[in-house]
């Protein structure tokens, strides 16, 4: 009776081992099941915002401030980066001369000063094939008007180099904003001769204005 006692109690040992063996591959089953999951929900985010980001990119070559704005309603960055030359959208709509998908961008934060694998920052781009209101846009948005790509070029450096009509004036300008300029004037008041500087008010190439 006893070797039938023991007999049982080793059955009903083997028969747990069994049951815990089968519920330790069950949950292990599980776990990689979900983590397998995980990793297929993950691929497949990173494929839709890969996907989103590229139209994103598409739209500011081609201007379509529409689709910018609704593709910004998604809730993806502005300063999502190209996976080659990590150009932003920024750039793109800058090199095109976008001056309206350039607006939204920044509206929605866009970097003004990002760059991308050779160093060019937006307004290096815009200074070689842009105009003078992208320029201003950029300007006024905080861009760095002295920002050197790889080359050691400032902005104006590749719009001499380009001979771009419209940005290389927009950039002297923007550069001399603030600065005084080398001319005096002559005036007299009470009897007394009086010298002054004048600076040179705008940013459009056309502006002749002085104060």
């Amino acid at each position: 009776r006893n070797r039938e006692m023991t007999s049982n109690h080793d059955g009903a040992k083997g028969k747990e081992a069994i049951y815990g063996w089968e519920k330790q591959v069950r949950d292990e089953s599980a776990e990689i099941k979900m983590h397998l999951d995980r990793q297929w929900s993950d691929r497949q985010q990173r494929r839709r915002l890969d996907e989103l980001n590229k139209k994103m990119r598409e739209a500011a070559k081609a201007g379509d401030a529409e689709t910018i704005r609704a593709l910004i309603d998604t809730g993806i960055s502005v300063n999502e980066v190209s996976s080659t030359y990590r150009n932003s959208p920024l750039h793109y709509a800058c090199r095109e001369g976008r001056t309206e998908a350039v607006l939204v961008l920044i509206r929605a934060r866009a970097d003004v000063n990002a760059r991308n694998s050779d160093a060019r920052t937006p307004l290096h781009w815009a200074a070689s094939n842009g105009t003078a209101s992208v320029i201003r846009a950029l300007t006024d948005a905080g861009a760095d008007v002295n920002a050197k790509n790889m080359d050691g070029q400032t902005p104006l450096d590749v719009a001499n180099f380009w001979n771009n009509p419209e940005t290389a004036p927009a950039l002297r300008q923007v550069m001399g904003f603030s600065r005084r300029v080398g001319v005096k004037c002559e005036g007299f008041q009470n009897g007394v001769q009086e010298h002054f500087s004048v600076q040179r008010v705008g940013v459009y190439p056309n502006t002749k204005c002085w104060r």
